[in-house]
């Protein structure tokens, strides 16, 4: 009896793998990317800056609907400070190598036509920088090592997919950290909203 309970549920779970889906591709796109920031209880605002983002993409999938995505990436991320007359003053670039852990949902329609919507985390690591200023001596330096931004971010990640032709599809997300870049007081956190296309392996 035991051994007949034993191989039944190692059949449930072969079938279970055998519906799983695992799939791989690569994605690029467009970051448009800002910074939150709060220094004494005041909200300074800041402007957009794109930037690139690229990467591979993985997911495993348990069954029809259900499954969860990672994969590795390049994020560019950062903000422009404007003064009078839309003029910049700085500009900073921030890389990171950034990789997500999501819970998805599909939603089938046909074979090229499918919504995949995604929440989790990612954590990302800074390492590299790099902070211009418009007329200024010093024109440039690298922030993760002076003013010292923390090189580590660590925040959420909202995420729809939609199904576009074959093994085509076009993403979008909205990112928002956690960390604050510099000391907890001064609340300086990166968000971004982010739009790609991507191309997955079945």
């Amino acid at each position: 009896m035991l051994a007949k309970k034993i191989l039944f549920c190692f059949g449930l779970l072969f079938c279970q793998v055998i519906h799983a889906q695992f799939t791989y591709g690569f994605s690029a796109g467009i970051n448009l990317a800002n910074l939150r920031e709060k220094i004494n209880n005041q909200m300074i605002t800041n402007s957009f800056l794109p930037r690139l983002n690229a990467g591979m993409d993985l997911g495993y999938f348990f069954n029809r609907n259900w499954g969860i995505q990672s994969g590795i990436y390049y994020a560019g991320k950062g903000y422009r400070i404007k003064l009078y007359d839309n003029f910049d003053s700085t500009i900073v670039r921030l890389n990171y190598l950034e990789v997500p852990l999501k819970l998805s949902y599909r939603i089938q329609g046909d074979e090229d036509n499918w919504i995949i919507v995604s929440t989790g985390v990612y954590g990302a690591y800074g390492y590299k920088g790099k902070i211009t200023f418009t007329g200024s001596p010093e024109r440039t330096k690298d922030p993760f090592k002076d003013p010292g931004y923390n090189r580590f971010d660590f925040g959420y990640v909202i995420e729809s997919a939609f199904g576009i032709k074959g093994n085509f599809s076009a993403k979008l997300a909205y990112t928002h950290g956690f960390i604050s870049l510099r000391d907890p007081e001064d609340k300086m956190k990166n968000f971004l909203f982010n739009f790609s296309l991507a191309y997955s392996i079945k």
